[in-house]
């Protein structure tokens, strides 16, 4: 941090910070940016674009594509983004044999085939990536997910941990880094991903993450609380409030009681599986 001195790197906006990050990475100095970045998510936790400023850094240098072929992986990125995974899936196939090795490419295809639930398809094609360019955080964060949705969590933390490594407020990296650390029975360490989650983006997963991982740790009263502010956030989410019955004791008249009956009850609520 030299490079700009401490004093003025205290006092940059965030938006100031990208700029010299994107600056200082397309002159080579890939550290110096990644370091500017984290120094500045420190003062700001919740600043998105600097998370995402993150994320881009180690983004993988593409060569020219055949003409049109630009746009269409914008729009690869769009139905990634919407949920439209049989049509990305499609169409990053359609592009690979336009343009073969294209590691953006790959990347969504990969992402796709895991939200489809075809984790095991989705593994070499990262790990092509990774070989490719081996600093893209991005593809870390899909190999270790991947990974994960095979049950393979020992090798899923590796994965994540490099990914994090490289892009350290990567939030679903940390999810997903939680969630298997505590299939392996490592919940203390799991509780940190979670907790770091918050410090970032406070959102219902992350509360309920937390909860769950605090009941499983015997912390009641600590994992109520977590639940009450999950409800808070999405109080039409059955999950959390069957969760919170683990914790609480109830009595007849208990309010939560008819709550949680007429929420079964209704159409819209909305049952995560």
């Amino acid at each position: 941090m030299a490079l700009f001195g401490a004093d003025i790197m205290q006092t940059l906006p965030p938006d100031r910070v990208v700029v010299r990050a994107r600056s200082l990475a397309k002159r080579g100095n890939q550290d110096a940016a990644r370091d500017l970045l984290i120094d500045a998510a420190k003062r700001f936790p919740q600043n998105k674009k600097l998370r995402k400023a993150l994320v881009l850094l180690d983004m993988p240098k593409v060569g020219p594509r055949p003409g049109g072929l630009d746009e269409k992986v914008k729009h690869l990125g769009i139905l990634c983004r919407q949920g439209e995974h049989r049509a990305a899936i499609k169409l990053a196939s359609q592009l690979l044999e336009l343009h073969p090795g294209d590691p953006i490419v790959m990347t969504l295809l990969a992402a796709a085939y895991v939200a489809s639930e075809k984790p095991a398809e989705a593994l070499p094609i990262f790990e092509l990536v990774i070989r490719q360019a081996p600093t893209f955080a991005r593809a870390w964060t899909g190999f270790g997910t991947a990974l994960a949705k095979t049950n393979r969590h020992h090798q899923a933390v590796r994965a994540l941990n490099q990914s994090l490594s490289l892009s350290p407020l990567d939030v679903e990296a940390l999810n997903n880094l939680g969630t298997s650390l505590r299939e392996l029975n490592q919940h203390e360490e799991a509780l940190s991903c979670f907790e770091r989650i918050i410090e970032l983006e406070d959102s219902y997963k992350a509360r309920l993450n937390l909860g769950t991982t605090l009941l499983e740790l015997g912390r009641a009263e600590e994992s109520e609380a977590a639940l009450r502010l999950a409800i808070a956030e999405k109080p039409d989410y059955t999950f959390a409030h069957r969760c919170l019955t683990l914790v609480r004791k109830y009595t007849a008249d208990d309010p939560h009681l008819a709550q949680m009956e007429a929420l079964n009850n209704a159409p819209d609520a909305t049952r995560e599986t």
